[in-house]
């Protein structure tokens, strides 16, 4: 076997903490696609009716490739439910990112089951009396459709989503030229004429009123405009509503009914919000529209109110979790995220046909990845990082061949604690699971997927004068391979 460089690297020291050998029972949920929302028109408070803690998301998934236009066709996640946790929108099941797949998303909210058949026509119905609470919730926030849409590529952060209003919102200032003021404090205002239903495309956010009028009663607004005696809002399905249908109902406390009808057609626009200065005067209703404005993004991102739910994790933990299997190698600053190592190894070939001459020169995997797919989908002819790749299987994704930068990390943790480490992999119990050959007599190393600009592979292994080393060696060698994890 020819090796055509050889870096010898001083022993590094590395502060590791031991981790106790009793079994913590720790548990994690994976390496899910998280998202967060910012939504429009939305203060912090009322963010505790919306994405509060537990709440579910709906949401659609599709995986995007090449050029592929985005929309939701063949989508592999249907009316998923994801939870809103402190981590952000978090499925429930998980859903994991399929390799560096790009995706498109849509999300709405509130959840309902049912609606996965057919996102091009989802039926949604504002509540009728906005004005009463439905287990515990306003009807007038659950009357409050929100959607979101976006592409993204994979990422370890969050996708970031901003959700905006489909419905149609209106705000009704009410006064009256009664001798005793405040005759319309305590006023129950109904919409009249108005179609409750809507049919919505999830994949657009396009909306249209279906069904049968109905009658919806607004609720009480905390903002009163100046020279206003109350204020009033409702939320409603966008349509247009035609001249001369009686459209307004207002009912004091003493017992007066007043009635407005449209003078002229009016559209009430989706994401739109319109103010309405209601004045009684001689016990005719005179209404003037203000100005139709959208409802404006405000607010932080939501990422909710529960109680973290990942666990913690410390360095060489065993994780097993829904198929994946591996040992802890590094951790961010929570503990919760992090890397995996796969508990079994093979030995291949990095290429069996070095003239496609993959162009993998990168200190990031799934770069490399990439590169490699350009030249054989199918990873046949590499069939070290085919290996690593086919783990990914039975609704498993995430695990890849390591890049050099990450590989040499690993190998410097190796060179302080290798006897822990594999005690550690061979504690598992997990049938095909082998120490890591740390004797650089036994073993000619391991692969990384990076290539050297001399297109030879670069390879980690222990210096036979002590320390760890980055070998070259060709495409064609067969070298051992470990698989990565990130969760």
């Amino acid at each position: 076997m020819k090796r055509l460089l050889l870096i010898s690297i001083g022993i590094i020291l590395l502060l590791v903490t031991a981790c106790d050998d009793d079994d913590k029972g720790v548990k994690l949920s994976g390496t899910p696609i998280r998202l967060s929302g910012k939504i429009s028109g939305m203060d912090n408070a009322s963010t505790e009716t919306r994405f509060r803690g537990g709440a579910g998301v709906g949401v659609y998934i599709a995986d995007r490739i090449a050029e592929q236009s985005g929309d939701l066709t063949g989508a592999r996640v249907r009316n998923g439910k994801f939870m809103q946790s402190a981590d952000g929108l978090v499925g429930d099941p998980l859903v994991y990112w399929e390799r560096a797949t790009r995706i498109d998303v849509a999300a709405y909210y509130p959840y309902a089951r049912g609606g996965e058949d057919t996102p091009e026509a989802y039926l949604f119905q504002v509540a009728e009396r906005q004005d009463s609470m439905l287990d515990g919730l306003s009807r007038y926030d659950e009357s409050d459709f929100l959607w979101a849409r976006k592409s993204a590529d994979y990422q370890e952060e969050h996708i970031a989503l901003s959700f905006q209003h489909l419905m149609s919102k209106v705000i009704i200032n009410l006064k009256s030229d009664a001798m005793i003021p405040g005759d319309m404090v305590g006023s129950e205002v109904n919409i009249l004429g108005m179609l409750t239903s809507a049919s919505i495309d999830l994949n657009t956010g396009v909306v249209a009123a279906v069904g049968q009028p109905g009658r919806v009663v607004a609720i009480q607004d905390d903002v009163v405009k100046s020279g206003f005696e109350v204020a009033m809002k409702v939320i409603l399905v966008p349509q247009t509503v035609e001249k001369g249908i009686t459209w307004l109902e207002i009912k004091t406390l003493g017992g007066y009914s007043y009635f407005y009808e449209l003078p002229e057609s009016f559209t009430f626009q989706s994401s739109k919000q319109v103010t309405l200065d209601v004045s009684i005067e001689s016990g005719e209703c005179h209404v003037t529209v203000g100005e139709i404005e959208d409802w404006t993004e405000t607010g932080n991102p939501v990422l909710g109110e529960a109680v973290e739910d990942l666990p913690v994790f410390e360095l060489y933990d065993f994780y097993n979790l829904n198929g994946v299997q591996g040992i802890v190698i590094a951790l961010d600053e929570t503990g919760k995220h992090g890397t995996l190592v796969s508990l079994d190894e093979t030995i291949e070939q990095w290429c069996t046909d070095p003239s496609l001459m993959a162009q993998a020169y990168s200190d990031d995997p799934m770069e490399n990845l990439e590169e490699v797919l350009k030249c054989d989908p199918t990873l046949e002819y590499f069939p070290a990082m085919k290996w690593c790749m086919d783990k990914n299987k039975d609704g498993i994704s995430g695990w890849y061949m390591p890049a050099l930068p990450e590989l040499k990390n690993f190998w410097n943790l190796l060179n302080t604690d290798s006897e822990l480490i594999n005690g550690k992999i061979l504690a598992t119990g997990v049938p095909g699971a082998v120490a890591i050959e740390t004797d650089p007599f036994e073993t000619d190393g391991y692969f990384s997927s990076t290539l050297s600009f001399s297109d030879n592979v670069r390879t980690m292994n222990f210096s036979w004068f002590g320390g760890i080393s980055t070998v070259l060696m060709e495409q064609t060698d067969y070298c051992s391979v470990r698989a990565f994890y990130k969760f």
